[in-house]
């Protein structure tokens, strides 16, 4: 795995081909994480590696946040009713 947190550059190609590089041995799996985005060169080497390689970026990341409730706080719920049909049973 690697991140990098960028705000206005983009990863490119040859952070992917290091990436690839620094993968060991019988790795053939790896996760590439980035605040920002990925240049379209970056995208394709990623996809045509032989190693699968997912990538993140800064919009994807924020949507992983949100879902699984990392670095947020509730700020509403809200409480929804129904009529108990079983209370108003006479037995």
């Amino acid at each position: 795995m690697q991140a990098k947190r960028y705000n206005e550059n983009k990863v490119r190609e040859k952070d992917i081909r290091n990436f690839i590089g620094a993968m060991s041995g019988d790795t053939t799996k790896g996760v590439f994480v980035t605040t920002s985005t990925f240049d379209d060169s970056a995208v394709k080497k990623a996809h045509d590696a032989h190693h699968k390689i997912i990538l993140i970026d800064g919009k994807k990341l924020i949507e992983l946040m949100y879902q699984y409730g990392v670095g947020t706080q509730v700020k509403n719920v809200y409480e929804v009713k129904e009529i108990d049909e079983d209370f108003f049973e006479s037995t």
